[in-house]
């Protein structure tokens, strides 16, 4: 009698153990289904659209096998060759038919997903050679793996004592042909996922396959998650197991009774963390995406602000706008039939999807050849013509009234092909006009913001008053040579607005061609160099010869803070004071890699080599003069506007090379708003047209003045060799 006692007592342990294990197993895994139906409907890329169809069926079934199992919570009594259900889960309330109606809709289930998954690398396979499933046959193929295992319900369900739920005998018609469908199917399901998944490697790893790395590697991550889950039924197979020895009475207990299907619960719990760990849509936790973007007040363009993030659809819908773009560029290249082919073998079947069909892209190149014709031939490297050689009035930025007006200046001042190269300049009647009024001209090239075949973007820039520089004339060039910039100069010299055109300075980076170009065509003229570039061709000069971590963190540091502010001494004096900021480092501490440096600062900027000058004499870079007189001493306000030209690059999210007319386009804004602003200076030369310096800059450049000056209060001596190299560096912190 106690020992039955006992064996009651395990018995209802084990009982309450299940009990709690089936909580703690199908509700975390409903949890987790329902977060793979949201990320499957919210994060699905397009690429995986047709897929996501077996995804859906995964997590759809797999949830309701969580939810069904916690309301049945059943356990199996093995007795002779029957089977009996008790069910410990909330089921019981409802009614024995209930609770068997949840057994039987759990196994079926269950046997659905292991025919997904089979469906799943047969997809995968066939993708790879080259037939790619619709959704709609996708949906069309789950419904025919469905329709087995919904068969096998409506029968299991008939196969019921309603008095005890149970089957009064496995060797029954219906139960027996139940077990046979929830069991033998195993083996030849995983034979057939070995072989799909055997050969889709295979394809995978051919080097000549066609494939995007991107796509490629996207491929290799699936078929490792579907390999994973293909190991998930593990849980099946152990449970197929002690159910067939404790059936044939090898094994008998409690323990085999309760942990048959507690083990099959495990299969809908861990199969949806697979496919979130190994899906990176699904995976990345992360913001939502930033992107944004402006539209052009004239042209309508539309810039990109910030760029899509965490989200692959972007990538293929921008290929698609560029194929799209494509086809609109080679529209008039052929046949219809030709351009879209041509467009096909460039981008792949899959932007082409992205595209339309036959006569969606039909539509897009017979709109292409309606469009400005003028745009095109100047997109595509030829004359510069119609509305992109005209400057636009200043009424159609601003349009405070319904009329359309526009003023047809003249913007395309030379445009030229010399030796096989192409040269444009544009400019207005007033940009020259205050060009050859200027005394000091600011040049500067940037190279990112040009199109094709021009190599640089070269601009002049000029005072409107004491602080604002604006631009006036824009050339593109088609490389750096002295020949090109003399040929821009002399060009500009044969109108007759710069007949007489003879700036007295010239402020520019340390390119020898500019240089020399100017110096050719202006004799007289005063080549001043950027301060900002001077000191940076010290730095990089100082980290080729290593020096450059003891000037900033060394024992070196006063000698690089008197060296950067050695072009504030004039021009004459500055072989002398190099000297005296040589004599600051001691004879024992000059290491072979500082002498070469120095050597390198002398020989190039203060005294050359020999009887040879220096390639940059102290007159080309010494900014004390410029200081004394409110010039500039660098060339950054050029390189900031060049800077804000940026966004032309940033339109096609840097997919698609600068177009010709969103440039021009650009520039004319730039060249209109000049002479806007000159306008309004001409009328009051004080009146701010830009905003305001900061304090710290204004105060900053009164320091300076006044330590270039050198006028000390009476009765003190002017300031000389160390202690005037200090005040310059006290002036500058």
């Amino acid at each position: 009698m106690a020992n039955i006692t006992e064996d009651l007592k395990f018995v209802m342990l084990l009982d309450k153990i299940t009990e709690f294990s089936s909580v703690l197993i199908c509700v975390p895994g409903a949890v987790f289904n329902a977060m793979l139906i949201y990320l499957i409907l919210k994060r699905t890329p397009l690429l995986m659209k047709s897929y996501s169809v077996y995804l859906m069926n995964f997590a759809f079934f797999d949830f309701a096998t969580c939810i069904i199992s916690f309301f049945s919570c059943q356990k199996v009594i093995f007795s002779g060759w029957s089977l009996i259900y008790i069910f410990h889960g909330p089921c019981k309330h409802v009614s024995s038919w209930f609770c068997y109606f949840c057994h039987c809709f759990e196994c079926h289930t269950l046997a659905h997903s292991q025919w997904i998954l089979l469906g799943s690398f047969m997809y995968r396979y066939d993708v790879l050679k080259g037939s790619t499933p619709t959704v709609q046959k996708m949906w069309r193929n789950s419904g025919a793996f469905y329709s087995m295992s919904l068969c096998f319900l409506v029968v299991y369900l008939f196969d019921i004592n309603l008095v005890l739920s149970g089957n009064i005998s496995m060797f029954a018609p219906i139960t027996f042909i139940s077990i046979m469908y929830m069991t033998t199917p195993c083996v030849p399901i995983y034979c057939a996922i070995f072989y799909f998944r055997h050969h889709t490697l295979k394809i995978l790893s051919n080097p000549s396959i066609n494939l995007s790395p991107v796509a490629k590697i996207s491929h290799q991550k699936l078929v490792k998650a579907l390999t994973l889950q293909a190991g998930i039924p593990i849980f099946w197979l152990v449970a197929s197991g002690i159910y067939s020895l404790a059936q044939f009475g090898f094994i008998s207990g409690p323990i085999p009774e309760n942990i048959t299907f507690r083990l099959m619960d495990c299969i809908p719990m861990v199969s949806p963390i697979v496919t979130i760990a190994f899906i990176q849509p699904y995976r990345d936790r992360k913001a939502k995406c930033p992107a944004s973007y402006a539209v052009h007040d004239i042209t309508g363009n539309i810039r990109i602000v910030n760029d899509h993030m965490n989200h692959e659809v972007d990538n293929l819908r921008n290929q698609g706008k560029l194929a799209r773009q494509e086809l609109q560029r080679k529209a008039d290249s052929g046949t219809c039939k030709e351009v879209i082919d041509s467009v096909r073998n460039e981008f792949g079947p899959e932007v082409s999807l992205l595209l339309g069909g036959y006569n969606t892209k039909r539509s897009t190149i017979y709109r292409a050849r309606r469009s400005d014709p003028d745009e095109k031939v100047v997109n595509n490297g030829g004359t510069v013509r119609g509305k992109w050689a005209r400057s636009i009035g200043w009424v159609l930025i601003l349009n405070f009234s319904n009329s359309f007006l526009s003023d047809d200046k003249r913007f395309l001042y030379h445009q030229s092909t010399t030796n096989g190269l192409k040269y444009v300049i544009f400019a207005t009647d007033k940009g020259l006009e205050l060009l050859s009024k200027s005394d000091v001209v600011l040049v500067d090239g940037t190279f990112q913001c040009v199109p094709q075949p021009y190599v640089q973007l070269f601009t002049f820039h000029i005072y409107l008053n004491e602080e604002v520089t604006r631009p006036v004339v824009y050339a593109l060039l088609p490389n750096k040579t002295t020949f090109s910039y003399k040929f821009m100069l002399d060009e500009l010299k044969k109108s007759n607005i710069l007949v007489n055109w003879n700036p007295k300075m010239l402020i520019c980076d340390f390119e020898i061609a500019i240089r020399n170009a100017f110096e050719s065509v202006f004799p007289t003229i005063e080549i001043s160099g950027c301060l900002f570039h001077l000191i940076q061709n010290w730095r990089r000069s100082a980290e080729s010869s290593k020096v450059y971590v003891d000037f900033i963190d060394g024992s070196h540091q006063e000698f690089w803070q008197l060296l950067k502010v050695l072009p504030y001494i004039e021009a004459a004096e500055i072989p002398h004071y190099f000297k005296v900021i040589m004599d600051t480092l001691p004879a024992n501490a000059i290491s072979v890699e500082l002498k070469d440096f120095c050597e390198y600062i002398m020989f190039n900027y203060v005294s050359g080599r020999g009887n040879s000058g220096a390639r940059f004499p102290p007159a080309q870079w010494s900014c004390s003069s410029r200081t004394l007189n409110s010039i500039h001493r660098t060339t950054n306000s050029v390189e900031c506007w060049h800077r804000s030209l940026h966004a032309l690059v940033t339109k096609y999210n840097g997919l698609s090379p600068l177009k010709m007319c969103d440039l021009i386009e650009r520039i004319k804004f730039e060249d209109n708003h000049t002479s806007k602003d000159a306008a309004e200076i001409a009328l009051n030369p004080t009146f701010r047209v830009n905003k305001a310096r900061r304090t710290s800059d204004i105060e900053k450049d009164a320091r300076l003045l006044r330590a270039v000056q050198n006028i000390p209060r009476p009765p003190y001596a002017p300031l000389s060799d160390l202690n005037l190299l200090r005040s310059f560096v006290y002036a500058k912190s």
